[in-house]
């Protein structure tokens, strides 16, 4: 079964246009080192950073991670983020899908993870403005 990582998603949008990485990385306002590590898998991007190559890029966030396959077909979610899509999943179907809680899982706010279900709630709403998720 083919599989395409984010880093080589990501390498052939920049490759496509053209641009270096020391290029991408300024536009981006992010470090070299740090666009290299993401394009050979090697770190995790924020939502922020998604947001922000995907501008650059001309395309939506889903399309930098559209078809992408991972290490694992389902990610292993921390507790409190199993419990908020336990509690809350009904409500938002998205909750269930994988993307959703891959991108959940990977969001530390200074350098913790959330724990209780309201500020799991804030984010996830947030997120869902931000992505133009159109609400209930």
């Amino acid at each position: 079964m083919p599989t395409e990582t984010f880093g080589r998603r990501l390498r052939q949008f920049r490759l496509e246009r053209s641009k270096s990485l020391r290029e991408t990385a300024r536009d981006a306002d992010i470090s070299v080192t740090y666009l290299s590590k993401l394009e050979g898998d090697e770190g995790n991007p924020t939502l922020d950073v998604l947001i922000r190559l995907a501008r650059l890029y001309g395309v939506a966030v889903e399309d930098l991670t559209a078809g992408v396959m991972g290490d694992q077909a389902a990610p292993t979610l921390e507790a409190s983020l199993q419990r908020f899509i336990d509690e809350y999943g009904e409500k938002f179907p998205e909750l269930r899908d994988h993307d959703w809680q891959t991108m959940l899982n990977g969001i530390r706010l200074r350098g913790r993870r959330p724990e209780a279900p309201d500020d799991w709630l804030t984010i996830f709403v947030d997120l869902r403005r931000a992505l133009g998720t159109k609400p209930d």
